[in-house]
């Protein structure tokens, strides 16, 4: 049989009765701890959105937002692309409306050239037997009198807020990751939407 000295039986029910006395507050209703005696310590442990049973939040992306990014974007692309082949336009659009860009080409005889030149802006989409997605994220048109429009794609525009969303997931996972939280639950939930 296991012999204990007896300063070690009575140290151990100390610390036993003073954990006891440390963690009373937390059996205790907020409202009762003003009646408890002042050697009673009054404060209560901040539990963690864990503890108290989680966060569920629903972020959605704004489509407007990206598609308007996207436009500015491709309006510099067109613009740095024409000046590289020096090749002259007159008007250079953007419309969220149509989701468009259009450029008026100066000279006629430029018109060939720049359609070239800016179908290297338009890149293919990825596909795979389950999505079925094939073509390219931008249309290129050839309008009268020089006029080339740049129309994004229904598909372009379906990959390219699945590829914000993702980026999303992954950063809101670092973030949350980074505060020790297990196991959480971060899924894509529709078209344009992170739970």
């Amino acid at each position: 049989m296991l012999h204990f000295a007896k300063w070690k039986v009575i140290l151990v029910l100390v610390i036993s009765i003073g954990g006891l006395l440390l963690a009373l507050p937390n059996l205790v209703p907020a409202s009762r701890l003003a009646g408890l005696p002042n050697w009673v310590p009054h404060k209560q442990i901040n539990l963690g959105l864990d503890l108290q049973g989680g966060a569920h939040l629903l972020y959605q992306m704004d489509e407007k937002e990206l598609l308007a990014d996207w436009l500015k974007n491709l309006r510099g692309d067109v613009r740095d692309a024409l000046r590289d082949e020096k090749i002259g336009y007159v008007g250079l659009q953007s419309s969220a409306g149509d989701r468009s860009v259009v450029v008026q080409i100066r000279e006629t005889g430029d018109v060939e050239k720049a359609l070239k030149r800016l179908r290297e802006l338009s890149a293919p989409l990825s596909s795979n037997l389950f999505t079925g997605v094939s073509g390219r994220d931008i249309d290129l048109t050839s309008e009268d009198g020089g006029a080339i429009r740049l129309k994004v794609t229904e598909p372009g525009l379906a990959n390219r807020i699945s590829s914000a969303i993702e980026s999303s997931i992954e950063t809101v996972r670092r973030r949350i990751d980074a505060f020790g939280t297990t196991e959480p639950t971060i899924q894509r939930q529709g078209r344009d939407r992170i739970l």
